[in-house]
């Protein structure tokens, strides 16, 4: 990533860490709110996503509205969800424990429950880029 994607992209993780009070030299604190992710958050459930190694461009876009359309329903029925793509980095202890095809590969996991209002995780909100910043529409 470069430029203003970057850009976002570190706004996004400095907004997390401020909100769970955590600071740059704090590197215990860091590691801790990393492996977070790999404590699904702790969300009582996750799911994998896989496409087959020889999938292209167009079925990751599909994977893609796939989990979109998941996420949605989820929240409809009162579940709390985050999408967590640091899950793909670790094929092999998931499909250790997954029944996901060999010749697939892991795109990202989904992380769900019930959401915990009293915990404190829940309370981090990700900046946004104006609509103007990333869509342009003609009529």
């Amino acid at each position: 990533m470069e430029g203003v994607y970057i850009d976002r992209r570190r706004a996004c993780g400095f907004g997390y860490y401020e909100t769970m009070g955590v600071t740059r030299e704090d590197k215990e604190g860091r590691m801790a709110i990393a492996r977070k992710n790999f404590e699904f958050f702790d969300a009582p459930h996750v799911a994998f996503f896989s496409m087959p190694r020889t999938f292209n461009f167009p079925q990751a876009v599909d994977m893609g509205i796939l989990l979109g359309t998941m996420m949605l329903v989820m929240v409809d029925k009162g579940l709390g969800c985050i999408a967590q793509g640091s899950l793909a980095g670790y094929p092999g202890p998931v499909k250790e424990i997954a029944d996901i095809p060999e010749d697939n590969e892991i795109m990202f996991g989904l992380s769900f429950g019930y959401i915990d209002d009293d915990a404190h995780i829940n309370t981090v909100r990700m900046p946004r880029a104006d609509l103007n910043d990333i869509a342009s529409f003609t009529s």
